[in-house]
């Protein structure tokens, strides 16, 4: 930390983390990587976010490593919708009682939002009159949709979202900094006077890229090694991954898929892998906790593939690009944006026959790898944490010049 930040900076973080023996873990400690560089260009950083206390380490969670002028202001813990639900009772007052004693110390504030947390905290800041800013990642209402049935519950929770976007517009109407994850959201909220930027941290510190685009796939008379990393749910749209591996086997494509990740799905994807003759084509291979076996995955495929039907700016595609995979993703999201001018291919969602068209051609033009590979890792680099906190703090300060020391 430079000896002349004066900044005092609070972010509500909508990331479950849990303090195990003094050490403090998350199941996606990478998440962490953005807001640590923003936080080394302040005087003093507090996170607002869902902690919990445990006795021992869960085997799938990883270390979170903070600056040391980062303090945690604990709120009860949350990992789920449903879980907020249950617990909304016990959250407010702690997240009012955290606004009004520590608020007024507060110069700025950033909140991930709509969140009931992150809605309320912003509020209050402005009632203080303090620069706010804000961070939207996905089209929640959209993906609550494709995750649950159609039942009240379902509906209940669509509206509450609805209930807490209608005063984030207002906000980014009145010019208060907002950062998205794509395109798609900078359309969505888009208002005579905002300030809205495409900017959204996708890839950790310590991640490695590789140093040039790979040259090396799996032979021409031997299978393309398809991959994906993701939750195992509705959202993911990863039923379409396989009707497209089916489809384009069916057309003479020779392809294997692995699924790295975990979620409620896994059953379901399973029969469906079985009920198309995929079995052996097809390998589960279930969360993946550590890096170096993450990238070992990734460094043993020639394609990545991500079908989402609901999507921000997903981690695992540009973890993807920073191993030189090429990519293979639907316009969903962030996700147009990411891999324009050729960084990758498009592929609308919901369409198992235009992937599968995909898959096959490069199945057929190993040669095509080549250029995909280059441009991942040409497209990667905007990524990295410390240039992204910096764009941040320099859209900030044109909004805010008060908030000039955090350049």
């Amino acid at each position: 930390m430079a000896g002349g930040r004066t900044t005092r900076l609070a972010l509500f973080l909508n990331l479950p983390i849990r303090e195990v023996g003094g050490e403090l873990t998350a199941r996606y400690a990478h998440l962490f990587d953005f807001f640590a560089a923003l936080a080394e260009r302040t005087r003093e950083t507090t996170f607002v976010l869902p902690l919990a206390h445990d006795a021992e380490r869960r085997e799938d969670y990883g270390t979170v490593e903070l600056p040391q002028n980062v303090r945690l202001a604990g709120l009860p813990h949350w990992t789920s919708a449903p879980m907020l639900a249950q617990r909304i009772h016990r959250i407010v007052p702690s997240v009012l009682w955290i606004g009004a004693r520590q608020g007024g110390s507060w110069d700025a504030l950033g909140a991930v939002v709509p969140s009931v947390a992150g809605n309320l905290l912003v509020y209050t800041a402005r009632l203080r009159r303090k620069p706010v800013f804000l961070f939207v990642r996905g089209e929640k209402q959209r993906t609550v949709s494709i995750m649950f049935d159609a039942s009240r519950r379902t509906r209940m929770m669509i509206r509450a979202l609805a209930a807490m976007e209608r005063p984030v517009r207002r906000w980014i109407a009145a010019g208060v900094p907002t950062f998205v994850a794509g395109e798609e959201l900078v359309e969505r909220y888009a208002a005579p006077g905002a300030r809205l930027y495409n900017l959204y941290p996708g890839l950790s510190r310590d991640f490695p890229i590789v140093p040039a685009a790979r040259t090396t796939w799996a032979p021409a008379d031997a299978p393309l090694r398809l991959i994906t990393v993701a939750r195992l749910s509705p959202e993911k749209g990863l039923e379409d991954l396989l009707a497209a591996v089916a489809s384009a086997g069916a057309a003479g494509a020779d392809l294997v898929v692995e699924f790295v990740g975990d979620g409620p799905d896994r059953e379901r994807l399973q029969a469906l892998t079985a009920e198309l003759g995929l079995t052996g084509r097809v390998r589960f291979t279930g969360f993946v906790g550590t890096r170096p076996e993450l990238i070992e995955r990734l460094d043993g495929a020639d394609v990545f593939v991500l079908p989402s039907r609901s999507e921000g700016l997903p981690h695992s595609v540009v973890e993807a690009m920073a191993r030189g995979l090429p990519v293979v993703a639907s316009a969903i999201g962030g996700l147009p944006e990411l891999l324009g001018e050729g960084s990758g291919i498009i592929v609308p969602p919901r369409d198992p026959a235009a992937l599968a068209a995909v898959l096959g051609d490069l199945a057929g033009d190993r040669a095509r790898l080549d250029d995909l590979s280059s441009r991942s890792v040409a497209r990667v680099a905007r990524f990295e944490p410390d240039a992204q906190a910096r764009e941040l703090c320099e859209r900030l300060v044109q909004a805010y010049p008060q908030l000039g020391a955090l350049l």
